[in-house]
Formats: structure tokens, sequence, C-alpha cells
């Protein structure tokens, strides 16, 4: 959410941002033309991509390509009650220069609100490739948005032999999330488990002649780190086509916007990932993670008093759930925000604020998770007194404006000060 006013006084400008020193006209001038001027995007404009591999029953090599990007990083146009956007995907495959193939997919997506099209929510396009051969080709993919001037082009390497050396591919995927989308698949509340099941079938001819292979379930976190959650040996002595299943607490797997994924691993190093991944939001707190634990108590800067954190922090893992429980059932009903939005606060920090570490931990991440985004967000550039960019948030309803300082312009703004609004 962003707003500027360039009709701004200058005596306005001087009661609200208030520049410590001697601060000169010219230098107040210079800032309220600045106020017009469009933010840096340091979030550039993402768009992911990943190819995984398809045996089809005739022995073909297909390869499937796998495009996500935001809501927000489309382009939508209001069509009658809804907003829509249609996200164009090609892939043509070369190999020494020439095309030896290729594909095209197209999906149209609609969104209820102006709210949502500026949300997180993932659309994903797959794009089928066959790819003659086995020898490794590059695919060239070009994405648009359809009647607009926003695309994206990117190069894929892809070796359809590598995926030939695993005697084992993937066939087949749910779980107990596939009725939810977007950030309605949460578990940690109603839902404390997360099943999995997998389907798999024996590779008809795998290159090296290897029969055996583990099976490894996992998550990967925003920041790319991944947690074993199960390895599972596989064995094409048990069947042509397998069935695996997998369960697992939402309090044994980390906090926040996770991904569900799986991998066959080969004797020989070759690995199979299961393409693309399932996203989902886990809001339960791993009690037995102490530095985990340390910061979800920090977080309760706004909701609990100073006495009752420092208790908390001090609570051993097996009091910790029944102190936490203590906060929020000690709130009056109706008090916002409520433990859910709370959670959900954290998980939306890490996600818009963690260019520079996690989120949730910087001085912008602290103050959205207290109270929620800002009404309105004013950017300024440079000035004569201050070579860097500022941020103001305000929040009409607590009367208060936040002031944040980029030295460097690169997008790590740090709290400067709060001021009455």
């Amino acid at each position: 959410m962003r707003a500027t006013n360039p009709a701004i006084s200058l005596f306005e400008i001087f009661h609200r941002i208030r520049m410590p020193g001697l601060v000169l006209l010219t230098g107040l001038v210079v800032l309220a033309s600045s106020a017009q001027a469009q933010p840096r995007h340091v979030d550039r404009l993402s768009l992911d991509a990943t190819v995984a591999t398809r045996f089809e029953s005739d022995g073909v090599v297909t390869a499937v390509v796998h495009v996500s990007v935001p809501h927000r990083h489309l382009v939508f146009r209001r069509e009658g009650d809804v907003f829509a956007s249609t996200l164009q995907v090609s892939v043509v495959a070369e190999s020494d220069g020439d095309r030896i193939g290729g594909g095209f997919a197209a999906v149209r997506v609609t969104a209820p609100d102006y709210e949502t099209t500026r949300t997180d929510e993932i659309v994903r396009c797959a794009v089928d490739v066959t790819v003659p051969g086995s020898a490794p080709v590059v695919l060239k993919l070009k994405a648009i948005v359809v009647g607009t001037s926003r695309s994206w082009e990117k190069d894929l390497r892809y070796d359809p032999g590598a995926a030939s050396s695993v005697p084992f591919h993937f066939t087949g995927f749910s779980w107990n999330l596939d009725g939810a989308t977007g950030r309605d698949r949460i578990v940690g509340g109603e839902t404390d488990t997360v099943a999995v099941v997998l389907s798999l079938s024996a590779h008809p001819d795998p290159r090296d002649g290897s029969t055996t292979a583990d099976l490894i379930v996992l998550v990967r976190n925003s920041q790319d780190q991944e947690r074993i959650l199960k390895s599972m040996r596989l064995s094409s002595a048990d069947g042509d086509t397998l069935i695996r299943r997998h369960s697992i607490a939402a309090s044994a797997l980390p906090f926040g916007a996770l991904v569900m994924t799986a991998r066959i691993a080969a004797a020989d190093g070759a690995a199979l990932d299961l393409t693309p991944g399932r996203n989902f939001i886990n809001l339960s707190i791993p009690w037995d993670d102490e530095a985990a634990w340390q910061r979800h108590v920090g977080w309760l800067e706004a909701i609990a008093d100073s006495d009752t954190r420092r208790v908390m922090t001090n609570t051993s893992p097996a009091g910790r759930r029944s102190a936490w429980r203590e906060v929020w059932d000690s709130r009056i009903p109706g008090t916002r925000p409520t433990e859910h939005d709370h959670l959900l606060r954290i998980v939306e920090a890490d996600e818009r604020f963690g260019q520079f570490g996690r989120g949730a931990l910087c001085d912008q991440g602290r103050v959205y998770i207290q109270n929620g985004a800002p009404d309105r967000i004013e950017n300024h550039g440079p000035d004569m007194s201050y070579p860097g960019t500022w941020q103001i948030w305000t929040y009409r309803e607590l009367g208060l404006l936040f002031r944040f300082y980029d030295a460097y312009g690169l997008g790590d703004y740090r709290l400067y000060d709060t001021a009455p609004y």
C-alpha cells in the first residue's frame, strides 16, 4: 500500500518529519517534491520456474515446466465485478542452437477485489515439452501478462537422461490439505497434522540397472532451508507401482510459510524432485525449539507486559503451551489482534520484509506484527541533509506514525523514530 501527497506544506513536512539538527529550506523543498516520485522497487517482479520429468507409458520423456508468480506481480484489469489477468507461457527446447521442441500454455485468474490482486497468492501454469533423445537441452521460457508489457524470460537447463538413472518416478501426490487454496492452506489450528500420500512407478529401463532408491519427504522454508521429515527405502521388488504414506504433527514442523515436497535419491547421487512443491502455512509453535520459543515471546511485545514475557522466557518446554494459552485466554473477547491474526502477521512479515534476513525480526517486521498493515505509506527520496530514503507508516486509529530510514537506498529500512500523528 503506498500513497503520496504532492501538495503537502513545508510546515507539515517539518512538523511530521522533524529532521534533527539544522535543516535548510532548500532541503525541505527537495523533500516535498520527492514525495511525488515512485519508490525504488527492491522487491523485483519475480517469477519462479522449475522443470520436472514425466515418463509416458511408451517410454517417451516429457519435460514439464512449472511456472509460478504471485498475484501482486501480475497486472489485473477490471472485468465487470471482478479483476482479471491472463498469464501466458511459451517454452522452446534448443540443442546446439537448433529448435527441437516446444510448448505453450495459458492460465486466466480472477480476483474478487483490488486487495486480492496485491497478495502473495500464487498463480501456477504448467507447460509440457516433449524432448527427443537423452542429450541435455536448453529450455527457453518466456512468460507474459496478456495485454500488457509485463514479461519475463528465463533459460532452464534440462537433462532428460539424468532422470533415467533414477529407478523410480512420481506419478501422484495427495494430502489432507487438497481442498484448501492459498492462505486457507493452514495447519496448526483446527488441522494439527499433515498427511501425505505419494504414488510412484518403477522406471521401465533405468539407465544403470539400479532397482533401489531412497524416498525422502521434506519441507522447505522461505529461506530455502530444508528439513527432512522421513526417509523410506524403495525397491522394484515391491512392485512396479508403489504407494507411500507419511503423517507428521504440525508442532514438529518449522513455523511459517513452507513447501512440502519429496525427492527420490538413487545410489549414484542422481535425484528426482517432486515438482512443483505444495505450499502451506504452519501456525503451530515448536515448543521444544528454544530459539523459536524466545522469538515468539519477543513478538508478544504488544500483547503481554514485560513481567509476563520475562517469566515466559524462563518457562521450560513442558510448560510453554499452557503459558502461551494463558496469555491469549486472558485477553478481553473481541480484542485485536486474535491469536490467529497475530501468528499470520509473523508469516506475512517474513514474506514482505525478508530480503535481508528474516523479515519478522527486522524493524518494519516488528512494527507490522504489533500493529498490522499501516493505513498509509509515504516514500521520500534523499534530500540535502540525508542521502538515503525514508518511509513513513501512518496508523490513524493509533494516532501514530513510524519513520524508517534506509541509509543506502537498498530497501534495508531501520526505525528512526515514532511520533504522534
